[in-house]
């Protein structure tokens, strides 16, 4: 039996601030949102300011009101991975 190497203790989110719609872009470029929507499906785009980085985003949805903990998870845990279990904001 393979053991486990990881294991998914929660999920979050977090939306980059800001938001770009297809009339914004096409001041930019040249399209139109019906062009952009018919070809992609997408009306929306979101944006970080230069400097943010992936990992800061994923900082900020664990510590978010976005996290959804797994409060089962900690039962499903052997011992020696459940040490005070996972059930607020990855507190584990």
């Amino acid at each position: 039996m393979t053991q486990a190497r990881a294991v998914l203790a929660g999920t979050g989110i977090c939306v980059p601030p800001l938001e770009v719609d297809n009339t914004m872009l096409s001041r930019i470029i040249e399209t139109s949102d019906s062009w952009v929507r018919e070809r992609s499906g997408i009306g929306t785009r979101y944006y970080v300011e230069p400097g943010v980085g992936s990992s800061d985003l994923g900082a900020e949805a664990g510590d978010g009101g976005g996290w959804i903990g797994i409060p089962c998870l900690q039962q499903a845990l052997p011992p020696e991975h459940n040490q005070g279990g996972v059930t607020q904001r990855g507190a584990g």
